[in-house]
């Protein structure tokens, strides 16, 4: 699906309609690659599996698994000015599939080039826009848009991704509450594991905004001190049997 938002929700309903726009017009260009290789797994899924009976059989007691699927997951950033004009446009976080950034981006220039993409609402003279591409479920409030459907191979996971607490970094911003910092701060990214546990730094991005009463400035501060410290972050990869695979993973950061 194609997912996506402004970068300001100033004017309520002009802001969605114009999101709602701006995805239809990329998803009328947008051809589908007939074979996607992508070797990055999404998050787990629960499994429901009968125990020790036929699965046809009422009333089975049943436990369940943890499954993974491969999954593509980027996101393109642009700029639309005025006049309906993109600028700027780039990829802000990779999905680890070469066909799948190029055909996001071609669908893209090519709504601009049938001048479909729309004009930000007035008083606007230039607006940045967040497009993220997945089969994942939708990661934030965003407006999203379906595309069709991708077969692909479904494994048992013996272990899902996950932050390696023992070796974490200290997040909290230096200077602590005299400083005017907050007491407490946290923040959701979603970034690629990597087979070595180490994150993919151009796969990630962060999701949502501030908390509910954190200063957005403060919240700023700790989000670049988070990206900043990612390259020191340890995770424990994912498995599938005995082998580890690359993994997205929708991890939050947070100090009290």
């Amino acid at each position: 699906m194609l997912e996506g938002g402004p970068s300001t929700t100033d004017g309520g309903g002009q802001w969605g309609r114009f999101a709602d726009t701006l995805l239809r017009a990329v998803r009328s260009q947008l051809v589908l690659p007939t074979t996607l290789p992508v070797t990055t797994m999404g998050t787990p899924m629960l499994q429901p599996v009968a125990e020790n009976v036929p699965e046809a059989q009422p009333g089975a007691a049943t436990s369940v698994k943890l499954t993974v699927a491969p999954v593509p997951s980027g996101v393109v950033v642009f700029n639309i000015d005025s006049t309906g004009s993109l600028i700027d446009t780039r990829i802000a976080a990779s999905s680890q599939s070469g066909q799948m950034d190029t055909a996001v981006v071609a669908a893209l220039r090519a709504a601009a080039a049938d001048h479909a993409i729309p004009r930000p609402p007035p008083g606007q003279s230039k607006v940045r826009y967040d497009l993220a591409f997945t089969t994942a479920s939708p990661a934030g409030a965003g407006h999203y848009i379906p595309l069709g459907k991708i077969q692909s191979p479904i494994w048992a996971l013996r272990r899902p991704a996950g932050l390696d607490l023992a070796a974490a970094p200290d997040w909290r911003p230096p200077g602590g509450t005299a400083a005017g910092v907050p007491a407490r701060d946290s923040t959701m990214l979603e970034v690629v594991i990597g087979t070595d546990g180490r994150p993919v730094l151009s796969t990630a991005r962060i999701l949502g905004g501030a908390p509910e009463g954190v200063d957005q400035g403060a919240y700023r501060v700790f989000v670049s001190r988070v990206v900043r410290l990612l390259p020191e972050t340890k995770f424990i990869p994912a498995l599938v049997g005995d082998c580890p695979v690359p993994a997205l993973v929708q991890q939050g950061f947070a100090y009290h």
